[in-house]
């Protein structure tokens, strides 16, 4: 397996502290039972420095995950790629009736972000963005790219939230996609509105596409 310089570190990180950790427990194996007050004292050090061990290897394991999730985002598309792939889902999405064309218009809308977020940050290809907060854990962060980008201020759009069906709590346009790709409901008003705004944004990047 090929290993990033970044992963690398935090392999090296997780390998040091697993060692410390190995160490500690031996230590505090050896002193376990000791009466004598030194040594009492001695094993509560180890006992907290194992938790901060402890600590640190979860924090090791939590970078190396959050680095391999984002790595595994970032397919090597440039803007000419994704603005073919808006323009496809986008032709597909004209007249939307069905969950099935939300999700491309959903899509199309993803792919003209991205594309003219390259073209303003004179970008080849999304490997290169190093701004994390585009590519969160779950769902696809539209309002993040929106906030990015510089749309013209007369075609300027912000994402609505939506509500489920069956619950009054609402929730972010990230989490769009996934209502429509498994099934679930989502309050008709709330969806319309999504649409709207989505096929907005499509409007304004087909009008920067064809200056």
């Amino acid at each position: 397996m090929n290993l990033s310089a970044a992963e690398q570190i935090i392999i090296g990180a997780l390998d040091a502290t697993v060692a410390e950790v190995r160490t500690s427990c031996e230590a505090i194996r050896r002193l376990c039972g000791a009466t004598d007050p030194a040594q009492v004292a001695e094993l509560r050090r180890l006992v907290n420095a194992l938790e901060t061990h402890i600590t640190a290897l979860r924090t090791h394991f939590n970078q190396l995950t959050d680095h391999t999730d984002r790595a595994g985002t970032r397919v090597p598309a440039g803007p000419g790629q994704l603005e073919r792939a808006f323009r496809y889902h986008r032709a597909e999405t004209r007249n939307p009736t069905s969950p099935a064309h939300y999700l491309l218009l959903f899509y199309a809308t993803e792919c003209g972000l991205k594309q003219l977020y390259l073209k303003q940050n004179n970008l080849r290809s999304m490997e290169q963005i190093r701004d994390t907060t585009l590519y969160p854990r779950q769902g696809h962060n539209l309002d993040a790219w929106l906030r990015a980008v510089r749309l013209p201020a007369a075609s300027a759009v912000t994402m609505p939230r939506f509500r489920f069906d069956r619950t009054a709590d609402p929730q972010n346009t990230d989490l769009a996609h996934q209502v429509w790709r498994y099934g679930a409901r989502m309050n008709p008003e709330d969806e319309q509105a999504l649409i709207h705004s989505l096929d907005q944004v499509c409007i304004a990047l087909e009008r920067l596409s064809d200056r």
